[in-house]
């Protein structure tokens, strides 16, 4: 039992609370809920997620935020002090600190520390620290980010540029990509498409007056990304004499460029087909194009010859070099997301790692789904994306289990949801 002297310091600095609930500035010894103090600084950094059935259900208990706040920050709510109930308030006083921390009905939280000063602080809504107080809660975990790509190889299209035979191939692969395209807009869903050099080649030679009058006047790659919301990154296998900055000459010169994303190279060192991905560190020159220069700072798609043993990693660092491909260098100007399993599939197990606390909501987990050229060209092959790919994804999105999103917006978001904090997951 505590002496009477001690109810009577409760009850006074109760009193003070129950009196000026949110009024006054917090004087500098609060600073645990100071704008700068690290409560404060908590819940407002703090993964925030639309309420869900599930968030309702497992909405956090004043009990549960108090037992939080003693582990957290134990110097200024220390040992266990019982919950009391009393006016509306739920809260604990602390005597060897003489600090308060209360909920009120409506669900603010307060705090008040006696010993430097008789003002009560806001904080927050409680239901700003659900995410910090059961971080591993379905409503917490974050989306696992997702990318639909598709890669236009330089094989495409068939034939000779400058023929009969290229020329007919590059129109049926216009009608195609157009027919993917409004397949993802149609569901509201980001598609990005990485064409290498000789289909752009082609697009130069073929996006005529006639050829143009399906698509409002404009080339095809205007009117997939301004019309139907695709987005155009570059890709090469850097050969025939094109490498990755005459790509993205290319794409300028039809409209579209901008983009820094690297999309796809061998990352392993070891082989002959290795990519030297570190020399975009600064601006690299065109081969085929030497006044065009272009830098790099996204690389997708670690990948092997033939994709045969590509790394299974989810997540983005920023490799440190060649030979540490997969350690993360904070002072790094490029970066890198993993691919993968590139199914769907893949979303639920990486899902499951936040259920079982390998990672918390401060990590950024990754996927990407390639749909293949074959699958876009062949009869059927969109109804199997719709069916295997669009559908699924339109009921992961539905429950808040997925973003869809594109490699440029997904480094972003990294960066501005979780501070750039390298997370990899490799199997």
């Amino acid at each position: 039992m505590v002496g009477q002297s001690m109810v009577k310091l409760i009850e006074a600095g109760l009193l003070i609370l129950l009196a000026a609930c949110g009024a006054g500035v917090s004087p500098e010894g609060e600073r645990l809920a100071s704008d700068n103090g690290p409560l404060k600084a908590v819940a407002s950094n703090a993964p925030k997620r639309a309420l869900s059935v599930q968030a309702v259900a497992q909405a956090i208990t004043p009990d549960m935020l108090m037992d939080w706040a003693e582990g957290a920050f134990a110097d200024l709510f220390p040992g266990h002090s019982q919950t009391t109930s009393s006016q509306g308030f739920v809260y604990r006083y602390y005597p060897s600190a003489s600090s308060f921390i209360a909920v009120k009905s409506d669900g603010g939280v307060y705090v008040l520390f006696l010993n430097t000063s008789d003002q009560v602080k806001y904080v927050a809504p409680i239901a700003d620290f659900t995410c910090l107080v059961t971080p591993t809660a379905f409503a917490c975990r974050p989306p696992i980010y997702t990318v639909i790509f598709t890669h236009i190889e330089d094989t495409t299209p068939t034939g000779t540029l400058g023929t009969s035979q290229a020329r007919s191939n590059y129109l049926l692969w216009r009608d195609r990509l157009i027919q993917m395209a409004n397949l993802t807009r149609r569901y509201n869903m980001t598609w990005v498409l990485q064409p290498d050099w000789k289909f752009l080649e082609a697009a130069r030679l073929y996006e005529d007056g006639a050829t143009m009058a399906s698509t409002g006047g404009v080339n095809l790659l205007r009117y997939l990304r301004d019309s139907l919301g695709v987005i155009i990154d570059p890709h090469s296998h850097e050969g025939s004499g094109y490498n990755y900055p005459d790509v993205a000459y290319l794409l300028e010169q039809l409209g579209v460029g901008g983009s820094t994303v690297i999309g796809g190279h061998v990352w392993d060192p070891s082989l002959p087909q290795f990519a030297h991905w570190e020399r975009f560190r600064v601006p690299v020159a065109g081969e085929k194009y030497p006044s065009a220069l272009w830098r790099g700072e996204l690389l997708m798609g670690s990948g092997t010859p033939g994709h045969t043993n590509d790394p299974i990693v989810s997540g983005m660092w920023r490799p440190k070099d060649p030979y540490n491909y997969f350690v993360d260098d904070p002072l790094g100007n490029i970066s890198a997301v993993g691919a993968y399993k590139s199914d769907v599939g893949g979303i639920t197990t990486l899902r499951g790692l936040y259920e079982a606390g390998r990672f918390d909501a401060t990590c950024m987990l990754t996927n990407t789904i390639h749909v293949f050229p074959s699958t876009i060209s062949s009869a059927g092959g969109l109804a199997t994306v719709e069916r295997d790919v669009v559908l699924p994804l339109q009921s992961l999105r539905a429950s808040g289990q997925v973003e869809i999103t594109n490699f440029t917006a997904l480094a972003a978001t990294w960066k501005s949801r979780f501070g750039g904090k390298a997370c990899v997951y490799q199997e």
